[in-house]
């Protein structure tokens, strides 16, 4: 009886030795973090944009229908489609300087690539595949290492309604369907304590949301809106549920022969949100040929404004301009844009395009 109480007593002594050793320094703590370390689901902004031709148009583009892209902003523009595109766009984040003449040469895009869009779109239908998010950290300070890896990619259906009775306007919505992983290594070395422990998240992540907007055009003048988002879930595999941020936006295009001149403002349907103005103008300075084999340019700009946080956590206000260009001949179209900060090269986001109409 002796015998089988000291095994007992040397088996509960091990099992307490393993586990005080399990959740020691030097261990990984998987999941240890009470909440998923991404700041804020808040994938729908210029930067992160799939088309150069909203982009280069202040950002956003809810109301001019000669984008392929258009329903990424606002599904209702699709009724504005008149062929069928396969249309495919490349984003490069910049990490040094270029001047104009870089910017031009597409052999500085397939250095950092990488792919952002790949859709088909049709008269009042659109599918599509598009990268929402794509963050690849990794850092080292003293002995703490931290490794970010964190991927989101979104399948996308969208169509828009027509009604013979309202020929100039539209309503239209659209479905994502999100799939991604997060990654997140921490690392503190001998800096480690028992309340700053080394921790591990590998974790998956499936989702939807739902879009919804409208678009109505009297005379030169196209009033749209579009709800981005307005409902969605995303499931984690070991955290709570979470949402993704909810957008609203609403605008006018004031149309002339060669020139559309746009308006939109963009803010959140959460609270203590500040609202931001986007103005872009587009110029067809060249068109030519027939409908069957058209030639065409386009010359774009615009600005919009955004609110960060600086070192201190202090507010500040941030001008960002927005220029680019495009070049249409036959069934083929090269779409450029670039968001610039402050005119600061280095921290430019470029984006360009392919489409091909059938």
């Amino acid at each position: 009886m002796k015998k089988i109480d000291l095994k007992i007593l040397i088996l509960i002594f091990l099992m307490i030795g393993s586990l005080l050793f399990a959740d020691g320094v030097s261990d990984y703590t998987y999941h240890q973090a009470k909440q998923i370390p991404i700041l804020e689901f808040d994938y729908h902004n210029p930067r992160n944009h799939v088309s150069p031709v909203a982009m280069s148009l202040g950002g956003v583009n809810i109301t001019n229908g000669s984008d392929v892209f258009g329903g990424y902003d606002n599904p209702a523009l699709l009724f504005k489609n008149q062929k069928v595109y396969l249309a495919l766009s490349f984003r490069h984040d910049s990490e040094e300087e270029l001047n104009f003449a870089d910017m031009l040469d597409y052999s500085n895009f397939l250095k950092q690539n990488r792919l952002s869009y790949v859709g088909v779109s049709a008269k009042t239908f659109a599918f599509s595949y598009q990268t929402l998010a794509d963050v690849h950290i990794s850092s080292l300070s003293g002995q703490e290492q931290e490794y970010y890896d964190y991927k989101l990619d979104a399948f996308q259906a969208s169509f828009a309604l027509l009604d013979k009775k309202v020929p100039n306007g539209s309503l239209g919505f659209g479905a994502k369907y999100l799939t991604g992983r997060l990654i997140h290594l921490v690392n503190h070395g001998e800096d480690a304590t028992i309340f700053n422990k080394n921790t591990f998240i590998d974790e998956k992540v499936k989702g939807f949301s739902v879009d919804a907007g409208g678009i109505y055009k009297v005379g030169r003048i196209t009033f749209a809106g579009s709800l981005l988002d307005v409902y969605s879930q995303l499931y984690w595999e070991h955290f709570d549920t979470d949402v993704l941020v909810r957008t609203w936006m609403g605008g006018f295009q004031y149309d002339l022969s060669k020139l559309q001149v746009m308006y939109t403002l963009k803010g959140r349907l959460e609270e203590e949100t500040k609202m931001t103005s986007h103005f872009g103008v587009n110029y067809t300075p060249y068109s030519s040929g027939n409908e069957e084999s058209p030639q065409e340019m386009a010359l774009r700009g615009g600005t919009f404004w955004e609110y960060t946080l600086d070192e201190d956590g202090n507010e500040e206000k941030i001008i960002n301009y927005t220029m680019g260009l495009g070049y249409y001949m036959g069934g083929i179209k090269l779409d450029f844009g670039l968001v610039s900060p402050e005119f600061n090269w280095k921290s430019n986001d470029y984006l360009v395009s392919l489409s091909l109409s059938f």
